[in-house]
C-alpha cells in the first residue's frame, strides 16, 4: 500500500495536465485532449475508437507476434450502457480513481472498502485442443483472467501453451503465448514483459508477466507491479490455470 501511494503522489507532483490512454497499436500511454471518463457518453465513444482502429490493443506475443482485431467492444458497450445512469457513474468514478485502480491490479482487495463488492476477477478456461500428426501428438490449453467493474469486464488476460506428448505424459514444449484480449481502462497500460515454457516430470508448465501501469500520459511509464498467468497440462490435458497480481518491489 505505500508503495503505491508513494509512486502515485510522485506521478500527481510531475502531472501538470492529467491524460489518458487511447486505442493504438499496443497498450501503451499516448496522450488525447479530452477525459474519456468525463460521462457515459465520453466512455462509450473512448470504446468506439477500438473498432475505428486497423491495428487495436488486443496483441498475441510469442516468438511469431501477430496482432488481432477487436470483437469485444459491441458487447462491452452493451452491457456497459445496460447499467443504470446510477451505475454508470459508479462505474466511472471507480475508473477515475487511480490509487483505487492500482489496489486492484496489486490484488490487494482487502484495500478496496466500499468498491470491493464491484470489483470482480474471474478465472476460466477453454477445452484443450488435440492435433495429431503421424507420430506427433500436440495439444493447446489455456487459462484467462478477467477484470470486471460493476459486471462489465474491462480487461482479459489469456495464456496458451501448446506442447507435444505422448500415452505417458508431456514431451516437449512448442510455444508460450501471452495475450491482452482486451483492455478497456484509460487509467491503466498494461502489456507483456515475459512468456516462457518447459517440461518437467512429464507435464507441461507456461507462465507470462504482463505490467501495468499508471496511465497518466506520458507518465504511464510509472510501473505499479505485474500481472501472472499459469498453466499446466500433461497427456490428458489441462491440469491447472491461475491468475496472480502483484506490486513491483
Amino acid at each position: 500500500m505505500k508503495k503505491i501511494k508513494r509512486v502515485l503522489f510522485l506521478v500527481l507532483v510531475l502531472a501538470l495536465t492529467f491524460t489518458f490512454i487511447t486505442p493504438g497499436s499496443n497498450t501503451k500511454a499516448a496522450e488525447i485532449k479530452s477525459n474519456p471518463l468525463e460521462s457515459p457518453e465520453s466512455y462509450i465513444d473512448y470504446l468506439n475508437q477500438f473498432k475505428k482502429q486497423t491495428q487495436t490493443q488486443t496483441r498475441t506475443f510469442s516468438t511469431n507476434t501477430t496482432d488481432t482485431d477487436d470483437e469485444n467492444v459491441d458487447e462491452i458497450i452493451d452491457q456497459f450502457s445496460q447499467l443504470s445512469s446510477e451505475k454508470q457513474e459508479l462505474f466511472l468514478d471507480i475508473l477515475s480513481n487511480t490509487e483505487l485502480m492500482a489496489l486492484v491490479y496489486a490484488g490487494e482487495s482487502d484495500e478496496l472498502g466500499e468498491y470491493a463488492e464491484y470489483i470482480q476477477w474471474t478465472e476460466s478456461d477453454e477445452p484443450p485442443l488435440i492435433s495429431t500428426f503421424a507420430s506427433t501428438k500436440t495439444k493447446t490449453i489455456s487459462h484467462t483472467g478477467t477484470l470486471g467493474v460493476l459486471g462489465v469486464p474491462i480487461t482479459k488476460y489469456k495464456i496458451t501453451g501448446k506442447y507435444n506428448y505422448t500415452s505417458s505424459g508431456a514431451t516437449s514444449a512448442l510455444s508460450t503465448k501471452g495475450e491482452v484480449v482486451y483492455h478497456y481502462n484509460p487509467t491503466i497500460a498494461t502489456d507483456l514483459t515475459y512468456y516462457g515454457g518447459y517440461i518437467n516430470n512429464k507435464k507441461y508448465y507456461g507462465e507470462v508477466t504482463f505490467y501495468y501501469k499508471v496511465g497518466v500520459g506520458s507518465l504511464g511509464i510509472v510501473q505499479i507491479g505485474n500481472v501472472y498467468l499459469k498453466v499446466s497440462g500433461n497427456h490428458l490435458g489441462k491440469l491447472s490455470g491461475s491468475i496472480k497480481t502483484s506490486v513491483k518491489k
